[in-house]
């Protein structure tokens, strides 16, 4: 992927985004990309086309007055720390090795403000000893471990842009501004009669009646009708068809690399990614399972047997989902439902969600009390509430202490005036055992 870029002075520059088939390691990093003063003596040509072009300012307490100052410091991060070894992350720009002058890095002499200073690698702008030879101009080379670099690169050629002659020119002959390879396609997904469909007021009954077709109807509609096709899962269509937008349809290829024993198919370099489902559409994620829990919790609800349930399945697996689908279920019906839980955070993620201590005004002495009970009188608002609920969900269940259950237990018989367990309420607890490990008094994790 590439992207040029029109300076005011008339003159582009590129910027260049290469993929390598392995990661570089650390060590791997220094044979291709130099951040330190070459030696004079072995490279001159080298080493006069680093210190004259790869130098960046001097700037910071050097040069305070420096373009690249701001609010009195480097906006490029200049100078860089000098380190023995180059060292790479997870995120972002390695630390490359720049070494300090005690440790046999090299210094060289430049004027700022007619005076004539000395500076090391910490001024020099990473690059790669063979591009510059090439090239003997400026070229800065980076490893980029982060997928921002992508964003970089696209957000340049769309800035708003000073059109000089050259740029002009540039256009007229048609010559490339951005390019990216090899070619993506997305893939859409989604269920039948699923697909997103545009309309205004004078076509939408036509819309409606006959929606346009998708990648993913199109892929079905080509294994009916092409033996090849058959043969291809759905993200290998784009390898060896095009999609045609007016048409709605995909078409054989007819460049590329012929593919054996099957006359006129041509391959190409192509992928095909599909559509990712964002996290937040919860109901794509819902499963048999899932279902099953909401028909049990619900036919228990309308048949008013009451009850204790408790909901258990690991973090991140729908359980948010299938206690908001419930709670919005019977309050569509205008019956109450009370959404607890034991922190705020989990609170917050149930509509009309408090915590178990806000709402049913829990003791905060737990432990010190034999029978704990809840603050809540009959006359009060909060148990009238509880009186005429339907259900209580209790989320994190398992961060709670036992002793709240066994108030809330007690204050439920007592204000509904019945002895079944919680007053014959119904009664959702969920939560994560595997999420709440025990505490084992001065022991260590690796003793365990």
């Amino acid at each position: 992927m590439y992207s040029v870029e029109w300076q005011k002075r008339g003159l582009p520059h590129a910027r260049i985004l290469i993929w390598l088939l392995n990661k570089l390691h650390s060590n791997e990093v220094d044979d291709i990309i130099s951040a330190e003063i070459p030696d004079p003596v072995t490279d001159p040509r080298l080493h006069d086309i680093v210190t004259t072009q790869m130098v960046h300012g001097p700037c910071g307490a050097l040069n305070p007055l420096s373009p690249c100052m701001a609010d009195g410091k480097c906006t490029k991060r200049y100078p860089r720390p000098l380190v023995a070894e180059t060292v790479t992350g997870n995120d972002g720009y390695p630390v490359y090795r720049r070494r300090s002058k005690e440790d046999n890095g090299r210094t060289i002499k430049v004027k700022v403000q007619n005076q004539e200073i000395e500076i090391g690698n910490e001024f020099i702008v990473p690059c790669c000893p063979l591009l510059s030879r090439i090239f003997e101009t400026h070229a800065n080379v980076e490893s980029c471990h982060s997928a921002k670099s992508i964003k970089y690169l696209c957000n340049n050629f769309q800035m708003g842009r000073y059109v000089s002659t050259n740029e002009a020119l540039w256009r007229l002959l048609s010559f490339q501004i951005h390019e990216r390879y090899p070619t993506v396609v997305h893939l859409a997904v989604h269920l039948e009669n699923g697909q997103r469909v545009y309309f205004t007021e004078a076509n939408a009954a036509q819309r409606a009646e006959r929606p346009p077709s998708t990648t993913l109807t199109s892929f079905f509609a080509m294994c009916e009708a092409d033996p090849f096709a058959a043969t291809l899962m759905y993200v290998e269509m784009p390898k060896y068809y095009t999609w045609n937008q007016s048409t709605k349809k995909f078409q054989r290829r007819k460049q590329g690399t012929p593919v054996p024993d099957w006359p006129q198919v041509f391959s190409t370099d192509a992928l095909g990614r599909m559509y990712t489902v964002h996290p937040r559409n919860d109901e794509c994620f819902i499963c048999d399972c899932s279902k099953q829990v909401y028909e049990t919790l619900m036919q228990a609800v309308d048949n008013n047997t009451g009850g204790l349930f408790f909901l258990d399945a690991p973090g991140g697996t729908g359980k948010t989902f299938v206690i908001s689908l419930i709670l919005a279920t019977i309050r569509s019906r205008c019956d109450i439902a009370l959404a607890l839980a034991s922190s705020g955070i989990a609170a917050t993620l149930l509509d009309g969600g408090r915590t178990a201590h806000s709402a049913l005004k829990l003791p905060l002495n737990l432990n010190t009390i034999d029978t704990p009970t809840c603050n809540i009188s009959r006359s009060s608002a909060m148990g009238k509430l509880l009186m005429q609920c339907k259900l209580i969900v209790w989320d994190e269940c398992t961060m709670a202490h036992k002793k709240s259950l066994e108030a809330l237990n007690f204050t439920l018989k007592d204000l509904r005036r019945n002895n079944n367990i919680f007053g014959g309420l119904m009664i959702l607890l969920a939560g994560d055992f595997r999420q709440t490990l025990p505490v084992v008094p001065v022991e260590r994790l690796q003793m365990n």
